[in-house]
């Protein structure tokens, strides 16, 4: 080996040196600028010293250190009493001739631009206002009010404090800080900022992304334009990282949007989504799109509205967007302006509407836009589209959000089965759709949807379902509409051509929120003209017409209460019957009620109202009795008696288009037309079976179906239909005999026994279904009633969690029993009210008590020897008092999902988890006991969309327990006033690894 003389080494060492130096410095450099907030013009501000902003400072000091921000000024009450001459001289110097000759108590607004007065404006006794792009200065002196604001993207900012007040708004156009100087007090008044740097009730989102992946972006927008439509995949998603609220979280991203209006210059639309265990506004996908492309400020409305109705919906908020795109050692930023923040179609939608943990489907229209690029790029024009027949929606497939999650879960898949069923027979016409969904919320939907004229949210391809597992029915979800349009054609719902119950509820949606009082609620709806100020602040050609609601609102009143509806004409008096032939030819059923004399007097009126649908003809026999030619007299010329000649014009027959509450009239015309006669089924009614059942006995009078005293083996399913009362008393006792042999009840319960003799539910073969009692208008009452041996009510493709279930069906029960149940819950009550005590739960395979999104009490009640939880609520409010608790597997009571329990005089003796509070619930406890428990109380976060939880207890008595508390970080626990230490991951700790159920299991294998 050849050996380097020393010179030569010492000059390579030093060579290493200086590379080694380098690359630090380079390395140094890269770091510095990896997360330094590099801008363009477009961007953020340097940021300001939080020092200055705290700091005391005179108005000349403030107006140097802000000569690159843009500065309004206004005046409240005075300002000019002590200003002295050498603070005027120096405003003269930067063009503020108006404020240094301010007067007393004069009204005055001013601009500065760059340390430079551009515009100023004064009053003596009016206010004035100076309007800048997106920013607005208010001022109004001592004579003209009193008030000083800036009205900025639509955010009104107040300045409460006498003098003149400085509003300094960065290049973002947000706030950064309001100084106050009171000239009136002093001479040299100081003043630090009033809030702090950048704030806005605008919230904004920063997105950084590597160029190499906002390259792949651009290439699939490029692809996209060639193509006239965007065709997306999840291979298209590409990483980047997100800021809000002064958080990060790592996503992906891709492009969004169908049409290429979603990709125009900068501000292209993307679906953002969220690692599982992220939420943002308890959201882990969304949308970001320009307002245009949903047609601005309506979509918002459409949305609040729809919630407002307990229609499901989306998340809808605007949000500015800065795009920074990293470039090795630099950053490329793109200040993209203000978006739509939509809600994606994920679990958290389910959450948030207050539904039961469900799937939410669509048709896969995948197909329709490869067919229409397909016709596009075969050089045919977006408007001869209408003329070719694409994949009709029958050789769509019905596909799940969430695909993964959905086949992953046994239970979750069961659910997709049935609900795409049911979805699958509406959209083939073999359902209709009161068939299939919740009539009354489909109704509601499409009326709101028509009246904001959003129809681009009525194409069926634009359908997003909810299946509702608890009900076994479709709901709307509100997406894609376009609101806020003048509409002269409505489009119906899909297959509701022939649905006479759908129409009828669509006609009682449409009057309700076509009346005035709607109406005037609608046009004045909270926040909405503050969203159309925002919105035109950033596109002043943006304009929101009043009249549009109008427009669509007096449109839709025609639509059902057309100028004519019925033509009538006389076919004879015969038999006893006066006979009408009656063509409907509206869009709507119609109910046939009486014939009237003269506008007034009705002369025969049918039993019960004949519905017609539309488009249809029949005749009408209206029956008459004897007395009926008394009513036709004329003293004057002595006739007594119909005559057809002088009494056939003066009669009408007297109709309601079905499901409105607006009487019409129309007249009998004097000829047959000879029509033939139609015979019409009714196809929608849904014959209900409890007449098949002999022990049961029906009062319709009373209103009541009555189970007779005896022991009665139900061999099918009882379902008992609304309007009536089901009762039950002492001596009956009522076994279900196999697993889908089950009650339902559209009507409210009556189960009343007695201490001797109670009323029973029961399954001796441990074989047999439960009780379901859903959708009453009256309270049901249980009490001295036994219900063992039960499991949840349920067919192969349905069913529902409790072994006895209540959903939007109120309740009382008292000195009642639950045992030996097989399913999740002894008792499931879902969005309804109740009032349980002195009940009993023994021996409960699960939860004993479950309650999702109700309110009510539990009152001396026992738990013993339960599975799981003893009491388990989400979304609820619940009242707790003299309850015992003894050998819960689980949890003694646990809160969850934002839900609130005060409880007294409780004792849990001998449970896993005595008391948990997770998830933003709040739990109250007083003076009660704990004996023998592994844990007393826990609080924490479980869910990334809600939040922590907390827990207040006083009077506590702990014996023999092994740990009183475990409380996660940013949850709390005051313990007789005290707050406890609190730990991190408590989540980590719970459900079977440290505490709960499992860990039982777990510590006696051991």
């Amino acid at each position: 080996m050849k050996i380097k003389p020393a010179t030569q080494l010492s000059f390579l060492n030093n060579i290493l040196f200086l590379l080694g130096i380098l690359g630090v410095l380079v390395l140094s450099f890269f770091l510095i600028n990896k997360y330094d907030k590099i801008i363009d013009e477009s961007s953020v501000p340097a940021t300001i010293p939080v020092s200055f902003l705290k700091k005391e400072s005179s108005l000349l000091e403030v107006l140097n250190h802000f000569n690159d921000h843009t500065i309004f000024l206004s005046v409240n009450d005075e300002a000019s009493a002590k200003m002295s001459a050498t603070l005027r001289s120096e405003l003269i110097k930067i063009g503020g001739d108006t404020l240094a000759n301010i007067g007393m108590r004069q009204s005055y607004t001013g601009l500065l631009r760059n340390g430079v007065f551009t515009k100023e404006t004064i009053q003596d006794s009016l206010p004035t206002s100076i309007k800048r792009e997106r920013a607005e200065i208010h001022s109004a002196g001592n004579y003209a009010g009193n008030y000083s604001y800036l009205l900025l993207d639509a955010i009104k900012h107040p300045a409460e404090s006498r003098g003149l007040n400085l509003f300094v708004v960065n290049k973002l156009n947000q706030l950064v800080g309001l100084w106050n100087f009171d000239f009136y007090a002093q001479e040299f008044p100081l003043s630090s900022a009033k809030n702090g740097q950048g704030t806005s009730s605008i919230q904004t989102i920063e997105i950084v992304i590597k160029s190499k992946h906002y390259d792949k972006l651009k290439a699939k927008r490029k692809e996209a334009l060639t193509n006239k439509i965007l065709i997306s995949s999840d291979g298209d998603l590409v990483p980047a990282n997100l800021f809000f609220k002064d958080e990060s979280y790592k996503v992906r991203m891709r492009l969004k949007g169908d049409w290429t209006d979603h990709l125009k210059g900068d501000q292209w639309s993307f679906r953002v989504k969220l690692n599982k265990d992220d939420a943002i506004l308890g959201m882990h996908k969304f949308s970001l799109h320009r307002p245009q492309t949903r047609n601005y400020a309506g979509e918002w409305l459409y949305h609040q509205m729809l919630a407002d109705a307990g229609i499901m919906n989306l998340q809808y908020h605007f949000v500015m967007v800065v795009l920074k795109i990293e470039d090795g050692l630099n950053f490329k930023v793109k200040n993209l302006g203000l978006y739509a923040l939509e809600e994606s179609f994920d679990k958290q939608v389910i959450e948030r509407n207050q539904r039961r943990e469900g799937i939410i489907m669509k048709l896969d229209e995948n197909l329709l836009w490869k067919e229409r690029a397909a016709f596009i790029n075969g050089k045919l024009n977006i408007s001869d589209l209408q003329f070719f027949n694409f994949s009709p929606y029958e050789q769509m497939n019905v596909i799940p959000f969430s695909v993964k999650r959905v086949v992953s879960d046994s239970t979750l898949f069961k659910h997709f089965l049935t609900g795409s069923s049911l979805f699958r027979d509406f959209i083939n016409r073999k359902k209709l759709p009161s068939e299939v969904y919740n009539v009354p919320l489909l109704a509601k939907y499409q009326a709101i949807t028509n009246l904001l004229g959003a129809n681009h949210a009525m194409a069926a391809h634009n359908y997003r379902v909810y299946y509702n597992p608890v009900t076994s029915k479709l709901e709307p979800i509100g997406f894609d509409g376009n609101a806020g349009r003048k509409s002269y054609y409505f489009q119906d719902y899909f297959g509701s051509e022939n649905d006479v119950i759908y129409k009828k509820a669509y006609v009682k949606a449409v009057e309700e929120i076509t009346s005035d009082e709607f109406m005037e609620k609608l046009i004045n709806w909270p926040g909405f003209k503050e969203i159309v100020i925002l919105i035109k602040n950033h596109f002043p050609e943006y304009e929101w017409l009043e009249n549009t609601l109008i427009h669509n609102q007096k449109t839709l009143m025609k639509k059902i209460n057309p100028i004519q509806s019925l033509r009538v004409n006389f076919v004879d008096i015969k038999n006893g019957n006066f006979n009408v032939s009656i063509d409907n030819f509206s869009r709507f059923p119609v109910e046939i009620h009486s014939l009237i004399y003269k506008g007034k007097r009705s002369f025969t009126t049918l039993t019960e109202p004949l519905i017609l649908p539309h488009s249809s003809r029949t005749t009408v026999a209206f029956p008459l009795d004897h007395n009926y030619n008394n009513l036709f007299t004329n003293k004057k010329k002595k006739k007594a008696g119909f005559s057809f000649k002088e009494d056939i014009l003066k009669i009408q027959i007297q109709y309601n288009i079905l499901g409105s509450s607006q009487l019409r009239t129309e007249k009998v015309l004097p000829w047959n037309n000879e029509l033939n006669k139609h015979a019409y089924d009714d196809p929608f009614q849904k014959v209900p079976n409890a007449h098949e059942f002999d022990f049961l006995i029906f009062d319709e009078k009373a209103k009541t179906i009555t189970c007779m005293a005896g022991f009665w083996q139900l061999q099918k399913p009882l379902t008992i239909p609304p309007g009536y009362i089901f009762v039950v008393g002492p001596g009956c006792r009522l076994e279900l005999t196999s697993r889908f042999i089950s009650i339902f009840s559209f009507s409210p319960i009556h189960f009343i026994g007695t201490p001797t003799n109670p009323v029973e539910i029961f399954s001796d073969t441990n074989n047999g279904g439960g009780l379901f009692v859903l959708n009453t208008q009256d309270t049901s009452i249980i009490q001295n009633c036994n219900f063992y041996g039960l499991s949840n009510p349920g067919t192969k493709g349905w069913s529902v969690t409790g072994a006895v279930n209540f959903y939007e069906a109120n309740v009382r029960m008292a000195h009642c029993s639950f045992s030996n149940n097989r399913c999740e819950d002894a008792l499931n009550i879902l969005r309804s009210h109740f009032e349980i005590r002195n009940t009993v739960f023994t021996d409960i395979k699960s939860d004993a008590f479950d309650g999702d999104f109700a309110e009510g009490t539990l009152r001396e009640c026992i738990f013993l020897d339960i599975g799981n939880d003893a009491i388990d609520v989400s979304g609820s409010k619940l009242e707790i008092d003299k309850c015992i608790v003894k050998n819960a597997g689980d949890k003694g009571i646990s809160a969850g999902e934002n839900s609130e329990i005060t409880a007294a005089n409780v004792t849990v003796i001998n449970s896993e988890v005595a008391i948990a509070s997770k998830d933003k619930s709040v739990f109250f406890i007083t003076n009660s006991k704990f004996e023998n428990n592994r844990l007393c109380f826990t609080a924490f976060q479980k869910k990334p969309e809600f939040g922590p939880a907390d827990i207040a207890a006083n009077g506590i008595e702990f014996l023999n327990c092994q740990l009183e508390h475990l409380i996660e970080n940013g949850s709390s626990l005051k313990l007789n006033g005290k707050s406890v230490e609190t730990v991190k991951e408590v989540k980590g700790k719970m459900y079977g690894v440290e505490f709960g159920k499992s860990s039982k299991e777990r510590v006696k294998n051991n």
